[in-house]
């Protein structure tokens, strides 16, 4: 599709379809090849608008930094399955679980399960569960911690779990371990 006698749009006989570029490409899954890339000629960026009236939704990327972002202050959610897993809101508070986020980070889940402190799986899926894991981590160094702070420069209080056979649970403040709590309870 030609306007001004130049390209405007290509249509590829595989599917693929183009928007200011003559050589339409995207991430392929499996045999789903659909799908649509967009090149703004002549800019640092480029970027998707839908609209529905005055509402927008801009996908778009500058040389620092990839953009989702509405023009209203509705809040942003994506669903799986066609249910609402994440949302932010207008105010950058950000929800898992919930599309009306109570704070700036709000877990919630509805799970009636009882907590069992002797599971042999942890029962890392009962209830609201935060799950720090790093699987490089087969010794005593940190497996996961949680550091609350102003700033990088100021000290900080941490909680921290170590890996390994007998993990450990520090609680640290003013950048000191306060009290430990080994895999033995003491």
């Amino acid at each position: 599709f030609e306007a001004a006698n130049s390209e405007a749009l290509r249509i590829t006989s595989d599917g693929k379809v183009g928007v200011g570029t003559s050589s339409p490409d995207f991430e392929s899954f499996g045999s789903n090849s659909g799908g649509i890339h967009i090149k703004e000629v002549g800019s640092s960026s480029s970027g998707v608008k839908l609209e529905q009236g005055t509402n927008r939704l801009h996908l778009m990327s500058s040389s620092t930094k990839n953009f989702i972002f509405g023009s209203t202050a509705h809040p942003l959610g994506i669903s799986t399955n066609v249910t609402e897993r994440l949302s932010i809101t207008s105010a950058g508070n950000v929800g898992i679980g919930t599309g009306a986020p109570d704070s700036i980070f709000h877990v919630y889940k509805n799970d009636g399960t009882a907590y069992s402190a002797t599971a042999t799986d942890g029962q890392v899926n009962v209830g609201p569960t935060i799950y720090l894991e790093n699987p490089a981590n087969s010794n005593s160094t940190v497996g996961g911690q949680i550091v609350f702070g102003m700033r990088s420069t100021e000290e900080q209080a941490r909680i921290v779990a170590t890996g390994g056979s007998a993990p450990v649970l520090h609680f640290n403040t003013g950048d000191a371990d306060r009290m430990t709590i080994k895999s033995t309870g003491v």
